[in-house]
């Protein structure tokens, strides 16, 4: 039984459908701009009978009778064309600009009535104003964001095009300023590097010299110590020399005293050997002088030199006479002769001994001058040096100190970094298991949600049931009918607290998770699933119209309200295909979405941590901004939703009353009471469905504009 009813509602509903949709309008615009002409286009088809007093009438949407038109054209007929059955007839009508309404918050729709009174057609809706859909914004008030204010789009553009000016000269100027620290940064570490660089050659040098010098003073301290144990050497020989000298003299003075006591014959050769003696020996003091004169002065060696081969040729001289002589006396004295060879071997023994004392002194004074002037070089290079290394070490601890302070500083932000990254990726962990944990309670309750959702369709349909059952009872039937109505409008209403109950966890719940794209995701099912009750609640509105209508006794109201259904239809038809529209583009904004978090990360990799910082804040405050207002759109919707419910139920009660014989009221005042609630709430919904379409555009255009940015970042 229930096929065949449902058979017949369909077949009803395609019948209506053909009846009222035999003329088709085309090209219907959005908006119309005020005191200008606008031109209906609309084909006949050829189920449709036309006659020359047909007219095309312009209706506010939601009108109940056909003569409530604002102003209407009749629709010529076109005789000398003939066409074909299967063929529509192409037609249109000019409406003037003068006889146009001028309301601009109104919805206008075109209606094709035959002279008759019927209605064989109905456009889409569309407004006269000279402001476009597109430009009106829906925006919150700042402090309550339950406050939807509408404003034009040239001024919220104007206002965003100042803002975004504003922050583009402050990006600017960031940017301009933070280039220049970077460009004085890279000077200082090229300066920093060059004096590096320099320290090091120097440092090098300095090495290389210092390094040169130790090794002099090693070579010098060596041939200072060879020249010191020469001249100890030589010391020790000219020491063992003056011994020999002091013998051979006291040998001689001997040898004196015996010569006086020997013959007078000798007293001459000793005479002249006296002589000679004190000539020796006046040379000899003049030696010791000289000797003594070389120790004290070593400047005077040539001199002394000189003097001293003077001396040894007059020695020379003197022992060739006195060779003369001692050969003279040979004959007589052969102890003088040894005495003369002993004292030839002494004096060639000192003579031999002097002059390796002379040279010893030569030597000694050449090499005291030597490490004069090489201690003298050693202390000029040491002060020197001492006083390069101390400055240069000061230099280098003093950079060595700001290097070390400039590590510290990098190392404590590089510390501070790696622990912020430390504890983001915690709370990352913890966050995503409290989100596991919330999707699994919220999957949970969505169950029971989609349960008792399940509940309530049977429900209705027992309603259903009942509604029926009502209509074909008797009157005896009614009260006990009536009663078990209220009875399961009781547990309707109970189930409706649970839902609430449940339906309020849900808003809890996704106040929790809204910062997550997949609980959004699952948002947008349960938008679907809504969409998909909001259907049935369509049909449903449209099995109870055309039985209300049907149980009807005027036959005209009854033609009029199908019509006006028809045209109410077709509306929210093509409000609901804007909604679908709107949806997409949520879609879309959502895909742009993950487009911008994808580019914000390579962003982040990119950028420095101070201006990633401010980046990522103005961004979060964006992206901030865009999920307040689709919250704000998921709220609205809900709303819709919630009111949809209600029309149900009026629906319900209107199907009651219909049915019900002992309403004192007429079926078509209460039927024309009902439309005119269904009429306000279409309205309801046109304007939530404009304002969603219109928050979506401007999540639509933040999203560029917020793309836009990271592209100028990047």
């Amino acid at each position: 039984m229930e096929g065949a009813v449902n058979n017949s509602c369909v077949a009803s509903e395609t019948e209506d459908e053909s009846i009222f949709a035999g003329v088709i309008f085309h090209n219907v615009q959005d908006t119309y701009i005020p005191g200008k002409d606008i031109r209906c286009c609309y084909s006949i088809k050829p189920s449709v009978s036309t006659t020359a007093n047909d007219w095309i009438g312009l209706y506010k949407v939601g009108w109940q009778s056909p003569k409530e038109y604002l102003c209407y054209e009749y629709s010529p007929v076109l005789e000398s064309i003939s066409l074909t059955a299967s063929l529509s007839i192409q037609n249109y009508v000019v409406f003037r600009g003068s006889k146009l309404p001028s309301e601009e918050c109104e919805f206008y729709q075109f209606c094709y009535v035959t002279s008759s009174g019927e209605i064989r057609g109905a456009s889409y809706p569309f407004q006269i104003s000279f402001t476009k859909p597109g430009e009106l914004e829906i925006c919150s008030e700042e402090g309550d964001e339950s406050l939807l204010i509408v404003n034009n789009r040239t001024t919220l553009l104007e206002d965003s095009l100042a803002k975004t000016y504003n922050a583009n000269a402050e990006l600017k100027a960031s940017k301009e300023k933070i280039e220049a620290d970077c460009l004085n940064l890279q000077d200082m570490i090229l300066k920093l590097e060059a004096k590096k660089a320099d320290v090091d050659s120097r440092n090098e040098k300095q090495k290389k010299m210092l390094e040169k010098a130790m090794s002099e003073k090693t070579h010098f301290e060596e041939s200072y110590k060879e020249t010191l144990e020469l001249f100890n050497t030589s010391q020790t020989a000219l020491k063992l020399a003056n011994e020999k000298t002091a013998e051979v003299q006291e040998q001689l003075a001997n040898e004196r005293i015996q010569h006086v006591r020997t013959s007078s014959e000798q007293q001459k050769f000793e005479e002249e050997k006296c002589r000679f003696m004190e000539v020796i020996a006046h040379k000899d003091g003049i030696i010791q002088g000289f000797l003594g004169t070389i120790e004290e002065n070593s400047g005077k060696t040539a001199a002394l030199e000189s003097e001293i081969q003077k001396l040894k040729f007059e020695k020379a001289t003197l022992q060739e006479n006195f060779d003369n002589l001692v050969v003279e006396k040979a004959k007589s004295d052969d102890s003088l002769k040894k005495s003369e060879q002993a004292y030839d071997a002494l004096e060639k023994s000192q003579a031999e001994n002097f002059e390796q004392v002379y040279k010893l002194q030569a030597e000694n004074s050449k090499m005291k001058e030597e490490s004069a002037v090489v201690r003298e070089r050693l202390e000029e290079m040491s002060d020197w040096f001492s006083n390069q290394q101390a400055s240069m070490e000061q230099k280098h601890l003093n950079e060595c100190c700001d290097l070390e302070n400039k590590i510290e500083t990098i190392t404590s932000q590089l510390d501070g970094a790696k622990q912020e990254l430390a504890l983001g990726k915690e709370k990352l962990d913890e966050a995503i298991s409290v989100l596991d944990k919330e999707r699994k309670a919220s999957r949970e309750i969505v169950e029971g949600y989609e349960g008792s959702i399940l509940k309530m369709q049977e429900q209705l349909n027992q309603e259903r049931a009942f509604n029926k059952s009502l209509s074909s009872a008797s009157d005896s039937q009614v009260a006990e009918l009536q009663e078990q109505l209220n009875a399961q409008l009781q547990k309707n209403s109970s189930a409706l607290k649970q839902t609430e109950d449940q339906s309020q966890e849900i808003k809890r719940l996704e106040e929790i998770v809204k910062l997550n794209k997949a609980e959004i995701e699952r948002m947008q099912n349960e938008i679907e699933e809504r969409e998909q009750q909001l259907d049935s609640i369509e049909k449903q509105e449209k099995e109870s119209l055309q039985s209300t209508a049907s149980n009807s006794g005027n036959t005209e109201k009854n033609a009029a309200l199908e019509g006006s259904y028809f045209a109410l239809k077709t509306a929210h038809e093509q409000l609901r295909k804007q909604y679908l529209q709107a949806k997409e583009d949520m879609k879309n904004l959502w895909r742009q979405k993950g487009d911008l978090k994808r580019q914000l990360e390579t962003v982040q990799s990119e950028l420095p941590d101070s201006y990633l910082r401010l980046q990522m804040a103005n961004l979060k405050k964006q992206i901030e901004d865009l999920r307040i207002r689709l919250n704000m759109g998921a709220e609205a919707y809900k709303s819709k939703f919630k009111e949809c419910q209600k029309y149900e139920k009026q629906l319900k009660k209107v199907q009651k009353d219909s049915n019900n014989p002992s309403n004192p009221e007429s079926p078509s005042s209460t039927v024309e009471f009902e439309m005119r609630n269904l009429q306000q709430s279409l309205e309801n919904e046109k304007t939530t469905s404009a304002a969603l379409k219109k928050s979506l555009e401007n999540y639509k255009r933040d999203a560029h504009e917020v793309k836009e940015e990271l592209s100028k970042v990047q």
